[in-house]
């Protein structure tokens, strides 16, 4: 048969066939070749279909339809209860640099923001983390968008699956968004359900797969002099939340098993950013790596999100104040310019 022969519809009718052959098993190559003869007037013979001609037809047959490619490929391990990723003893000698992040909000997360942040930072020991996911689906929040759940969890997971293979270790603390979802199960089943629901924190579930990613079900967590946390508080006064956080640690670091005295505080959740300075201490709010959302731009705010992370430096597990800075990005509409 000649090259010129091998045209798009005797493929695509070839397909047909052979995808036919698959399911029913009652057609030979002797008989695929005498079909194709008699409505294309050629003269194939039982090798060429079964030789070139099925070569070539696999290139345009239609693969199964994967929703999930991500969620599924990891799947197993998402919902394997035997897993821990336990937080390993951190190794502080000599300089380490920890990275923390806040306030993402897949998925309205800002991508270029998040991408540049990685970036500047690729040779970051730790990756601290917090409000990863939005979960408006599962809000009673009327201004939050039902975005489905499944795209949210898809994008986490590419997300965990890119910082895992960047850094050697992720920490991600708990926060008020990864409680939307027990709530949700909350007011839509029964008590008596709710008491057989042992897991509802989707974050605690979907860094199994990495082992280099630690979920601390906790808002805080404590590295060397360092506490990096993510207190539900918010204020409109610039920067009141992590003065007041700061007093909080000090009249409560006994019951809390804080290390004292800290020398760097960092707080997410307000999206704000900015830095206090006390005599050897620096407080930081960290600012935000989401998109500027409408809702926020349709209700009267007296308080200004900023886009940026929070960098800091250690030697010998103690921080260098003067390594420790807030970094403010471009927002949203500024890299879209």
């Amino acid at each position: 048969m000649k090259e010129s022969s091998w045209n798009e519809k005797v493929l695509k009718r070839l397909l047909e066939l052979q995808t036919l052959k698959e399911i029913n098993g009652d057609l030979s190559n002797s008989e695929i070749a005498k079909i194709l003869n008699e409505e294309f007037q050629l003269e194939l013979t039982s090798d060429a279909v079964h030789g070139k001609l099925y070569r070539v037809c696999d290139k345009i047959r239609v693969s199964e339809t994967m929703i999930l490619p991500t969620y599924e490929r990891y799947k197993r391990s998402i919902h394997d209860n035997s897993i821990t990723n336990n937080l390993p003893e951190l190794d502080l000698a000599g300089k380490k640099k920890i990275l923390v992040l806040s306030d993402m909000h897949i998925p309205y997360h800002n991508r270029d923001a998040i991408n540049l942040t990685l970036n500047l930072n690729a040779a970051a020991d730790v990756v601290v983390i917090s409000e990863i996911m939005d979960l408006g689906s599962q809000s009673s929040f009327a201004a939050t968008d039902a975005v489905p759940l499944e795209l949210e969890v898809e994008e986490t997971l590419k997300l965990l699956e890119l910082l895992s293979a960047r850094f050697p270790l992720v920490i991600v603390i708990e926060s008020n968004h990864d409680y939307r979802l027990a709530r949700k199960l909350a007011r839509v089943l029964p008590t008596e359900f709710n008491l057989l629901v042992e897991e509802t924190n989707l974050m605690e579930l979907l860094v199994r797969p990495f082992r280099n990613i630690v979920f601390i079900p906790n808002w805080f967590v404590q590295i060397a002099d360092i506490i990096i946390c993510h207190a539900s508080k918010t204020s409109t006064v610039s920067m009141k939340v992590v003065g007041e956080l700061d007093q909080y640690f000090k009249d409560h670091h006994y019951d809390l098993g804080l290390a004292m005295p800290y020398r760097v505080l960092v707080q997410g959740h307000t999206h704000q950013m900015g830095v206090i300075y006390k005599p050897d201490l620096k407080l930081f709010e960290g600012g935000m790596l989401c998109k500027i959302r409408n809702w926020y731009l349709r209700l009267p705010s007296r308080t200004s999100w900023s886009t940026g992370y929070v960098v800091l430096e250690t030697q010998d597990g103690k921080s260098l104040l003067n390594r420790c800075r807030e970094c403010v990005l471009p927002s949203d509409s500024q890299f879209d310019s």
